[in-house]
């Protein structure tokens, strides 16, 4: 007894029209004016990539006794020569960290930080990283969240919003691929586990963990009301001018 089996083939280039009709394709021509916002975006994100801005950020580094291990990806130069970031003695950067902050944008690093490869450091108006803190790989710090209010809208046509800066205070230790949002202050000497996702202010010299994050306190801390405090002013809610 023969059995026919039949085969049904579908070809790559016959798609089903629901699928089609899910995304907007266009054909190719010149740029226009829209295309304009987008071609300041490449500019933010990878001018300071040519050869020679690597080159004078690697110096300026080494001016201020910072030991980076390549070239930032971001606009740290750009923000340097501006004025908008500070960057402590003896801080370490290893491969791949970005830092970039959009136009008049602040972010300060204290003495003595270490990041971790692939770490992102993204600021709208200002980002503050305590001294001797240390940031895992693969975490991602920022100030600023995408507008989706108008499901209408597309997303990067919304904007961002800033519920106020993102504050890492002194001696904190970020575990691999934490996520600080806008307007979070984390307390001094905390630590924050693996993974975690922290988008509410942490109190000092606690262990914060999951998604979101919860704060306890920290067992090798024993008396919370006498462990020192820091001592750092509250972070303004607008960027202040820098001192050049």
């Amino acid at each position: 007894m023969n059995r026919t089996t039949s085969h049904t083939t579908t070809r790559h280039d016959q798609i089903d029209p629901a699928y089609a009709a899910m995304v907007s394709a266009t054909t190719t021509g010149w740029p226009d004016r829209s295309d304009a916002r987008w071609l300041a975006h490449h500019r933010l994100r990878h001018r300071d990539q040519l050869p020679w801005r690597r080159l004078w950020l690697h110096w300026a580094m080494l001016r201020r006794g910072v030991h980076m291990r390549y070239a930032f990806d971001g606009n740290v130069l750009t923000m340097l020569r501006d004025g908008r970031i500070s960057i402590g003695r003896r801080s370490l950067f290893d491969g791949r960290v970005t830092i970039r902050g959009n136009d008049g944008a602040r972010i300060l690093i204290g003495e003595g930080v270490g990041m971790n490869r692939n770490v992102t450091v993204g600021a709208h108006e200002l980002v503050v990283i305590g001294d001797h803190t240390i940031i895992g790989q693969g975490s991602y710090i920022t100030d600023a969240d995408h507008v989706v209010t108008d499901p209408d809208q597309p997303s990067l046509a919304q904007g961002m919003r800033v519920k106020g800066p993102t504050v890492i205070e002194d001696h904190v230790w970020l575990g691999v691929n934490v996520f600080v949002g806008s307007g979070v202050r984390i307390g001094r000497g905390s630590v924050v586990g693996a993974n975690s996702v922290v988008t509410k202010d942490v109190p000092p010299y606690s262990i914060v963990y999951g998604v979101a994050a919860t704060a306890r306190p920290r067992p090798d801390v024993p008396d919370q009301a006498t462990a020192p405090t820091a001592t750092a002013p509250a972070a303004p809610q607008r960027p202040v001018p820098l001192p050049r």
